[in-house]
């Protein structure tokens, strides 16, 4: 190697690890990782899911992630007791199933009111009870196979946050809180909030 070009290389070589030997580059670069750490962490403990909705009747604007995320409730714009980016999720799936749909987000309704402090531990079973009836109506839809895995990513979008998994699992420890039954569909009208056979009309409360 041509002794100028062994020397610059040598110079360089010295260069860089005299720079990283310093203090202060040290700390950056650990900051740095943290940070990495940080947001990796974050991201996964406050997920959200954004999904596109032309604007019309019935249809909350997208909050947004960091308004959606700050407070253990959400958003709820139009105070139906469903969060609006749930509601948004919900209203968006590739199903033509208005009868699916509307049993989601009773469902919906139904964990967010034990986010809201609604049950105490001591009444878990009137708030297993109330998601329960929630499930049975999405079941007598479409079933036990299909509700079962959709209500596994449901709860994924309503519990994206490290507060609303805690709190939520402050009252079912073991989240225990669907029990299929095989009468349910014989009783969908009991188990629906809202009329089976007027979809278009306002749920019953």
């Amino acid at each position: 190697m041509n002794p100028t070009v062994s020397y610059v290389v040598i110079m360089l070589r010295n260069y860089v690890v005299g720079f990283f030997q310093q203090r202060w580059v040290q700390v950056l670069i650990v900051a740095l990782l943290l940070m990495s750490l940080y947001a990796l962490v974050h991201h996964y403990r406050s997920s959200y899911i954004a999904v596109e909705l032309a604007d019309a009747p019935g249809i909350p604007p997208d909050p947004g992630r960091r308004k959606a995320n700050s407070t253990l409730l959400g958003v709820d714009s139009d105070s139906d007791g469903v969060r609006d980016d749930v509601q948004r999720y919900i209203l968006a799936l590739e199903i033509d199933h208005p009868f699916y749909k509307r049993a989601q987000l009773q469902y919906a309704e139904a964990v967010q009111l034990v986010l809201a402090g609604t049950f105490t531990p001591e009444q878990a079973d009137d708030a297993r009870g109330l998601i329960s009836k929630a499930s049975g109506c999405a079941w007598s839809a479409t079933g036990a196979m299909q509700w079962s895995h959709d209500a596994v990513r449901l709860m994924e979008i309503i519990l994206n946050t490290q507060k609303r998994r805690s709190t939520y699992q402050s009252i079912f420890p073991k989240g225990r809180n669907l029990s299929p039954s095989t009468s349910w569909d014989s009783r969908a009208e009991e188990m629906c909030d809202f009329d089976i056979n007027n979809l278009d009309g306002e749920r019953r409360r």
